[in-house]
């Protein structure tokens, strides 16, 4: 019998039109080579015209001594819309030893809203949840907006600066520029500072998949630029 049920997924998996891309990427930042790890899934379902992008990021070494044993997680679900992702749910997720953060963003397209749900835990305090409607609204999250860039990137001017909304990236309204330097290579503005870049910089280049390839964050204090590779 289980033979049986192995020939079965294997036939029913083999006929089914879903594609699985996976990466994984080691980060590092001047003389310290292995300061964390982050993997990255998207799994696009054709048939269902459904998508789940995930990126899970956690420290090591002695990073991770520093850090209190930091793990983040960003998430992304939704449907395919003309090619291109749009979100129903967009999870971010961020805990050390100590505490936790969660952040879960439910997309309502048709009115144009965003409900924004906050749950946060910690050894020390009580935890506190809130409910509030975003400011702004985006048919993109943070996520979404990446993976779309593989289409988007073409109808783009070279090194013209573009003003996107991407949600998830609240301090500045979800405001994210882009800055097209190639055919697979762009700049990302986040508009809030981070470490010695004003404007916080990303330089990132894509694969044939539209994943990330390397990703680069600018000036950072002392040792220059944390890599993803």
């Amino acid at each position: 019998m289980k033979y049986f049920l192995l020939l079965i997924l294997i036939f029913t998996t083999s006929f089914s039109d879903i594609k699985i891309l996976e990466r994984s990427y080691a980060i590092s930042y001047g003389i310290f080579s292995n300061l964390g790890i982050s993997n990255a899934k998207l799994i696009v379902d054709t048939d269902n015209k459904t998508y789940v992008a995930t990126i899970e990021a956690k420290t090591v070494g002695f990073a991770n001594f520093l850090s209190n044993n930091r793990f983040e997680v960003y998430e992304s679900k939704g449907e395919i819309v003309d090619g291109f992702f749009v979100p129903d749910r967009f999870r971010k997720f961020s805990a050390t030893n100590s505490k936790s953060r969660e952040s879960i963003y439910l997309f309502n397209h048709s009115k144009k809203s965003i409900l924004l749900i906050k749950n946060r835990k910690s050894k020390n305090e009580k935890s506190s949840n809130s409910e509030e409607i975003l400011e702004y609204y985006s048919n993109n999250d943070i996520l979404s907006l990446f993976f779309n860039l593989k289409d988007i990137l073409p109808t783009l001017n070279l090194n013209e600066e573009v003003e996107f909304i991407g949600v998830g990236n609240d301090k500045n309204k979800g405001i994210t520029n882009i800055l097209k330097l190639g055919d697979n290579r762009f700049k990302v503005y986040l508009n809030q500072p981070i470490f010695s870049s004003s404007r916080g910089e990303l330089l990132i280049e894509q694969d044939f998949d539209g994943l990330c390839k390397t990703a680069i964050l600018k000036d950072v204090l002392l040792f220059g630029d944390i890599v993803a590779k």
